[in-house]
């Protein structure tokens, strides 16, 4: 079950020689981009971190000689990767479907052109960067490299601009829907937790689990790796570098109805979480089905269901006070039973989705890190598991 993703778009292009790609190409990769940006947004969910390290790319896809590309998972929220990829909402916090739509259309630009669209300091930042001004009395030569420019240029902006006012598919109306559902979700608050619920959580955990262990030490029964380790008393899910997932497992045992319950600390990366019913129908982990809870530090949790490289969210990204501060533990505690899904944070009930398709399957954890957050590192002790 132990499993992360290998080559980014931003690896793919470190391996190309030097200069901007050709229209055909950047017409290509974004055409690609822009529709998995599209089913995101249809699922009323934004990325929120829109670069070429967000991109994956599929083994065996080349068409043409130019790969095609898949979206990595991702926490929506997030700031962009760069400042120059930034939307200016981004700025204030806010990060909506538009905010995808600039991001792109900043990619694309730098495709065409191989640098960013604006040049300048940031607050605070280094010196300004000068660039020489072409001189009046060039050469032939000159001035038909400085007219080869200024035509990629034009180039680049139209495409810039047709992608920020068409949206390659990003309708007018669903970029207003989805704001609306999205600032709608930043100002969610933990559901009390109802007496049915406290006596649920009572009734399921106050009997003998079918299976515990502190995770203080490796007994046999979780994957070892380099991204599973056992250190410091916990066990431990590793990633070490930007835009990867990370994924270790109990061994073995498969389980349907259940009710899981764990302590995890995000140390470092984007998010971590608690994986159940996973069940692995390919040599990778984009060929598995599976549900997962995650949390970030900047207190959010998600409840999504993953499929054939496909995210569906079941709870969509939630803001909530029942997470503690970044590095300290949370306990999760998920009750699957059916296809009804119950979730719990520090003992408070955060949320409940249904969902069939899968029926058990494996449980285990997950670390993911982006461009911002490059290093990976969550902690799991205190593992307990119900029959419900």
């Amino acid at each position: 079950m132990a499993a992360h993703y290998e080559v980014t778009f931003l690896d793919w292009l470190r391996q190309q020689p030097p200069g901007a790609c050709a229209p055909q190409e950047v017409a290509h990769f974004i055409q690609q981009a822009a529709g998995a940006l599209q089913r995101v947004h249809d699922q009323q969910m934004v990325h929120g971190h829109i670069t070429p390290a967000s991109f994956l790319i599929l083994p065996g896809g080349e068409q043409s000689g130019l790969p095609n590309l898949r979206l990595a998972d991702f926490s929506t929220q997030e700031p962009a990767s760069t400042p120059a990829s930034m939307a200016p909402e981004q700025w204030y916090g806010t990060v909506l479907p538009a905010s995808d739509q600039y991001a792109l259309a900043v990619m694309a630009y730098r495709l065409l052109t191989w640098r960013p669209p604006f040049q300048g300091n940031q607050i605070p930042g280094p010196p300004r960067e000068t660039v020489a001004a072409p001189s009046r009395t060039g050469s032939p030569t000159n001035k038909r490299t400085l007219v080869s420019s200024m035509s990629r240029e034009v180039l680049a902006l139209t495409l810039v601009f047709i992608i920020v006012v068409s949206g390659i598919g990003f309708g007018f109306y669903a970029i207003v829907k989805h704001n609306r559902v999205v600032a709608a979700s930043l100002t969610s608050s933990p559901t009390p937790v109802p007496t049915r619920e406290a006596a649920l959580v009572a009734t399921v955990t106050s009997g003998q689990p079918l299976f515990a262990d502190s995770l203080s030490s490796d007994d046999g029964h979780w994957d070892r790796s380099a991204t599973c380790v056992f250190t410091g008393g916990t066990y431990h899910v590793l990633v070490q570098q930007a835009g990867r997932l990370g994924l270790c497992g109990l061994r073995g045992s498969t389980y349907g109805n259940a009710a899981i319950q764990v302590d995890v600390s995000l140390l470092a990366g984007n998010y971590t979480g608690l994986v159940f019913r996973f069940t692995d129908s390919g040599s990778k982990l984009q060929d598995g089905v599976f549900y997962y809870v995650r949390i970030t530090k900047q207190g959010e949790f998600f409840l999504g269901r993953y499929s054939g490289g496909n995210v569906a969210p079941l709870i969509p990204i939630t803001k909530t006070s029942a997470i503690t501060a970044a590095n300290q533990k949370n306990t999760l505690l998920v009750i699957a039973k059916g296809s009804d899904f119950k979730v719990y944070i520090n003992g408070i009930f955060v949320g409940e989705a249904q969902d069939s398709t899968s029926s058990s399957g494996q449980i285990g954890f997950m670390i993911a890190t982006s461009d911002t957050d490059p290093r990976g590192d969550a902690s799991f002790a205190n593992f307990k598991l119900y029959t419900v």
